[in-house]
Formats: C-alpha cells, sequence, structure tokens
C-alpha cells in the first residue's frame, strides 16, 4: 500500500525516475547556504547528483512534493531490517515554513505503518 496525503494546492507521491534530476536540484538548493558547515564529502553525501538520487529509488521509496506541477520537496526512506531509515529530505528555501516537512515525514510514517515497519530511524549527516 503507498499512503497519499496532500494538502489543498500540495501533493505527496512516489517518484519517478525521469524526475531526479529535479529531485537533485531540490537537494542542492536546499543545502546550499549551509555548505560551510560540511566538509566536501559530507556535502555530496547530502546533496545527491540525479544517478545518485536513481540509485537511491533503488534503494527504497523517494517522494516529492509537488505545488503547480513544480517539485518544492523531497524524502526518501531505505529499509534496515525492521526499521525504515529515513534520509534525502529536502525543502526548497522559497518553500519552507508551510508545513511541507512534516507533512513529507507524516507521509513516511503512514507508509511505514502501512507496510508494517517496527520504527523509523532519522539521523543527519556530520558536517
Amino acid at each position: 500500500m503507498r499512503p497519499k496525503r496532500s494538502r489543498p494546492g500540495i501533493e505527496i507521491r512516489s517518484a519517478a525516475p525521469s524526475e531526479s534530476e529535479a529531485i537533485a536540484s531540490v537537494l542542492y538548493q536546499s543545502f546550499a547556504e549551509f555548505r560551510t558547515f560540511y566538509t566536501d564529502e559530507a556535502f555530496r553525501a547530502t546533496t545527491l547528483s540525479s544517478d545518485g538520487i536513481r540509485l537511491r529509488m533503488d534503494e527504497g521509496p523517494v517522494w516529492i512534493a509537488l505545488h503547480a506541477g513544480a517539485i518544492f520537496g523531497t524524502v526518501s526512506a531505505v529499509p534496515r531490517d525492521a526499521a525504515l531509515y529515513v534520509c534525502g529530505k529536502a525543502v526548497l528555501p522559497s518553500a519552507r515554513g508551510k508545513g511541507t516537512g512534516r507533512l513529507l515525514l507524516g507521509h513516511v510514517e503512514a507508509f511505514a505503518r502501512a507496510e508494517r515497519y517496527q520504527s523509523l530511524i532519522l539521523s543527519t549527516t556530520p558536517s
């Protein structure tokens, strides 16, 4: 089961491989202002390329947040035994403060419940 949640004007849905470039752009734009706090390696791990996004799609689900057809947020999850590892969560700076991050995490939680994962894991990249 793939739960679908949305708010007026915002849609959360599974991402397609053809959207990997747009997702990579959202990740980059979302973390660019914090670039100086990251090592080069940590920044690359946080802001995956489109090839990295496609590889992530092979590991687990990737979702996108859209408004008027434009991608402005993303989150992904990777199964780890009975847990679901939440990664790659980002919202464009221009779209922050509207509850999209909460909506994306709520979507991951609903997915985890529907798929009967026992827990969620969320960590950050050391900077």
